[in-house]
């Protein structure tokens, strides 16, 4: 798209990441992961940290420029005058300053700012509150819908992460529409150093084939259909094995774990479906590697995180039917109505056999072997966004 432009001097772009979203971790993660396999690079990520966030948050991560400061320390002064500035006149005064004592451009993945000296990229993960609503309190919907126009009204451009997202927007904020890119982040497992599986059963206490659902245990991502599956499949199948992994808690519904359980020990199914809470990444990795299929019955997704793992470990997947699963999957996945609880013990029983369980693997369009091209794709098309932010802006308000 800027072929032709002579780009001498390396765009800084600042990436904030705040340490307790484990999910937006990862996903930075990733996207750093992606800008360092770009060939010619032309843009030169900056991050961003508190000066008291652990250095464990960089481990593994590419060799790129480490700012901390206390500015991103919560309930340091610093913070305290920063946010104050920033509620009284819509600017990062002091985040700012220190974006510009070092040459940083772009702030990307970010809220808006009024700063005419930094370009802001907003992204916006998902619409779920317009579809779900009930998932959320009054309070969080109006939130949500007050974030989302600031960030459609004021970010420089703004980035979604499927084509499905983009509708929503295209439907939730109209007028500015021309601003949004669509990039399909793509997750970057390390296969290093994994634990082995006998590790694993040792470690875990299991000790037969399983399935594995790697979610949040969070209401919307439909735990409570994977139980129903379970018990349908219990007397045909008494040994079927579902390991869970992820955060018990969810803001949202604090019951919501603990329901789950008092229905796992009504149905009796307490050996059938097994959460082992938050686990390690490499656990997560080789856990997913190792499992007859991979599950996600969740009821709305921006762009799974799942999904994109086990695409790149060429696991298996079983998903629900939704449309970001059918847009993220490319039709290389076994589906399911999200609603139906014996289409998933259906699915389930199709990979009883190891034989079958097999052939799905070697038939997966996603292997080891080209993960390294997808994740080329995914930094330089992140690496056209900001190219096409600092010297063709005029794109982002033109017609399409």
């Amino acid at each position: 798209m800027l072929n032709g432009l002579n780009i001498m001097q390396l765009i800084k772009v600042g990436f904030v990441i705040d340490a307790r979203w484990i999910g937006g971790l990862n996903y930075y993660r990733n996207l750093l992961f992606a800008i360092s396999y770009i060939p010619d690079r032309k843009i030169e990520p900056v991050i961003l940290l508190g000066q008291k966030t652990s250095d464990k948050i960089l481990s593994g991560l590419p060799d790129f420029q480490v700012i901390r400061t206390s500015i991103l320390d919560r309930y340091s002064l610093a913070w305290f005058l920063n946010k104050i500035l920033w509620k009284l006149l819509g600017r990062n005064i002091l985040l700012n300053r220190l974006l510009i004592k070092n040459d940083v451009q772009v702030l990307s993945h970010t809220l808006p700012d009024k700063s005419k000296r930094i370009k802001t990229i907003g992204w916006i993960p998902d619409f779920q509150h317009v579809h779900l609503p009930s998932m959320f309190s009054n309070l969080e919907l109006n939130v949500r819908d007050k974030q989302f126009t600031k960030i459609a009204k004021f970010c420089d451009s703004v980035i979604v992460s499927s084509q499905d997202a983009y509708k929503d927007f295209s439907h939730f904020a109209p007028h500015y529409i021309k601003k949004v890119r669509v990039l399909n982040f793509v997750c970057a497992p390390s296969t290093i150093d994994l634990p082995s599986l006998e590790t694993l059963k040792a470690k875990y206490g299991f000790n037969r084939p399983y399935f594995y659902l790697p979610n949040q245990f969070w209401k919307h991502k439909n735990h409570s259909l994977m139980i129903d599956a379970i018990n349908d499949l219990k007397n045909e199948w008494p040994d079927v094995l579902v390991l869970a992994s992820g955060s018990e808690q969810d803001y949202r519904d604090l019951c919501y774990f603990s329901n789950l359980v008092s229905q796992v020990n009504e149905y009796g199914i307490s050996s059938n479906f097994v959460s082992l809470g938050i686990v390690p990444y490499s656990d997560v990795v080789s856990l997913m590697i190792n499992s007859m299929a991979v599950i996600n019955p969740s009821l709305f997704e921006g762009w799974s995180s799942t999904v994109e793992e086990a695409k790149s470990l060429g696991v298996a997947l079983i998903l629900s039917d939704i449309n970001v699963h059918r847009e993220q999957a490319d039709g290389k996945a076994s589906f399911f109505p999200p609603s139906s609880a014996s289409c998933l013990a259906k699915k389930l029983r199709e990979f009883k056999s190891d034989k079958k369980i097999t052939e799905v693997h070697l038939s997966s369009k996603y292997t080891l072997e080209n993960n390294n091209q997808r994740l080329k794709n995914y930094g330089c098309a992140y690496q056209d966004i900001i190219l096409e932010l600092i010297y063709n802006p005029c794109h982002l308000y033109q017609a399409k």
